[in-house]
C-alpha cells in the first residue's frame, strides 16, 4: 500500500498508511473498525432522526389541526357576525326562504366542527362532518364563481372566485388527515 512517489498517487497513500499507522493492526483492521463504528452509529443516527422527524410530524399536525379549528370556528361565527355575503352566495334553485336559517345552520356546523377537533374523542367524526360540510357548500361557491357575485358589498375578482374553488379540495383533504386514527404517539395509524 505505501509506495514512494510524488504527486496526487504519492499523497493518497502517503495518507493511507498514516491512518493505518495509527490504528496499528493496518488498513483492512482499520476499514472493519470504521465500518463497525460507522454502522452502529448511523443506526443510532438514523433512530434518532426518525424519532426526531415523528416528533415534528406530531407538532407540525397540531398546530395545523388548531389552524384548522381557528379557521372554521371564525368562518361559522362570522356566518352570524355578517351573513350578507352568504347569503349573497345561495343559490337560486333553493327557495329564498332557506337562505337564511341555511347560512345560519352551515355556521353553527363549522363552530362544531371546528370545536370537535380539539377534543380526540370527537376529532375523527367532526372532521367527517367538515368535510360533509364542504361538500355541501361547494354549489354555493360554484353559484358565486359562474355567476361572479359579489361578497356582500364588495366587488371579488373572477380569478379569486375560480380560486376558492380548489381551496375546498385543500381544506377537505386537510380536514381528513383527522378522519384517521391516530397512535398514543401522534402518529397516523393506518
Amino acid at each position: 500500500m505505501a509506495t514512494a512517489g510524488s504527486g496526487a498517487s504519492g499523497g493518497g497513500a502517503s495518507i493511507g498508511v498514516g491512518i493505518a499507522g495509527v490504528t496499528g493492526g493496518g488498513a483492512g483492521s482499520l476499514a472493519r473498525g470504521e465500518l463497525h463504528d460507522a454502522s452502529s452509529t448511523s443506526s443510532a443516527v438514523r433512530i434518532e432522526r426518525a424519532y426526531t422527524r415523528g416528533v415534528n410530524r406530531a407538532r407540525v399536525k397540531i398546530l395545523l389541526r388548531w389552524v384548522l379549528t381557528v379557521f372554521f370556528v371564525g368562518a361559522g361565527a362570522n356566518h352570524f357576525i355578517n351573513p350578507a355575503p352568504y347569503i349573497g352566495m345561495m343559490p337560486a334553485e333553493l327557495p329564498a326562504g332557506t337562505h337564511v336559517p341555511l347560512v345560519y345552520i352551515s355556521g353553527v356546523f363549522e363552530m362544531l366542527g371546528g370545536l370537535g377537533l380539539i377534543l380526540p374523542a370527537t376529532r375523527r367524526l367532526a372532521a367527517w362532518g367538515l368535510i360533509a360540510l364542504l361538500v355541501a357548500v361547494f354549489p354555493a361557491n360554484v353559484n358565486m364563481a359562474v355567476n361572479h357575485l359579489k361578497l356582500g358589498d364588495t366587488d371579488v375578482p373572477g380569478w379569486a372566485l375560480w380560486s376558492r374553488l380548489p381551496l375546498q379540495a385543500v381544506l377537505i383533504a386537510w380536514a381528513w388527515w383527522f378522519t384517521r386514527a391516530e397512535r398514543p404517539d401522534g402518529g397516523t395509524l393506518k
